[in-house]
């Protein structure tokens, strides 16, 4: 939680040790560069994900093999982890389907 420097001193005042700690954690915040993706890196979102596994949460759910809950829990921008889980579940599909396509020509 970032706060400016009037409420700073405002809690200094009030509360030192919660002020400590909240400089702290900016301070620390100050030092982690947030991951952001950069020009050229492959972004999926959380409504494509779900669109792309069915439509709904809990056919995205099934297809990855987690809970809904846990599906409502992705992040708006998914991680390469969970990207790169979707979308191995995406090639497992198409593949199958490629194989039935060819099973039922070849019986045809």
């Amino acid at each position: 939680m970032h706060i400016d420097s009037q409420a700073q001193a405002a809690l200094e005042e009030l509360d030192p040790a919660l002020a400590a700690r909240i400089a702290r954690n900016d301070r620390q915040l100050g030092k982690r560069k947030p991951k952001r993706p950069t020009d050229g890196e492959p972004v999926m979102t959380k409504a494509q994900a779900i669109e792309a596994l069915g439509g709904t949460q809990a056919a995205a759910s099934e297809a990855v093999g987690i809970t809904q809950q846990a599906v409502s829990r992705w992040p708006l921008v998914l991680s390469d982890k969970l990207r790169d889980r979707v979308q191995a579940v995406l090639y497992r599909q198409w593949r199958d389907d490629l194989r039935r396509k060819i099973n039922q020509q070849d019986s045809e």
